[in-house]
């Protein structure tokens, strides 16, 4: 009897800490929510069975509100923002591109073109796009439209 006490108050409680890890650490739906999840409901279901529907109902209230208690707790007390990014990045790619890059200029690719890759015009390294071609490695590539930040190549060998 007492063990079926531990095991059906280990079942309540881990689940509900693997619930609250998922909120807090886990964002999403992941494999930790759904097995804290499957723990509740296998505790309480094993409340209800062994010990009836009185200690059932009293070990699902009880239950339900720890979780919403938990829930409230962590969002009253601010423990997302010790979890949560705190600054983030405003650089973007290619952003010095105008100075130095200009429509005509030639170059080589680093990477495959698919249709995205990364090219070297002189010192300057490059992510560009071609037209909706593949292009392979070690292609020599001429810089056809500059949009934004978005640098249009062709291969040099369709002017040949």
């Amino acid at each position: 009897m007492v063990l079926d006490w531990v095991i059906v108050i280990f079942l309540v409680l881990f689940g509900l800490g693997l619930i609250l890890a998922e909120i807090i650490f886990v964002p999403g739906t992941t494999f930790v929510g759904i097995l804290g999840i499957f723990l509740t409901v296998a505790g309480v279901y094993m409340g209800f069975t062994t010990f009836g529907n009185t200690t059932g109902y009293w070990l699902l209230g009880l239950s339900a509100v720890a979780g919403l208690a938990a829930v409230v707790y962590a969002l009253r007390n601010d423990t997302w923002s010790r979890f949560s990014l705190q600054s983030s990045n405003k650089s973007r790619f290619n952003d010095d591109f105008p100075q130095q890059l200009t429509v005509g200029m030639t170059g080589k690719t680093m990477s495959e073109l698919r249709p995205q890759g990364k090219a070297v015009f002189g010192d300057t390294i490059s992510e560009v796009r071609t037209h909706g071609q593949y292009l392979p490695g070690n292609t020599e590539v001429r810089i056809t439209k500059i949009e934004f930040n978005t640098i249009y190549v062709e291969p040099i060998s369709l002017y040949k």
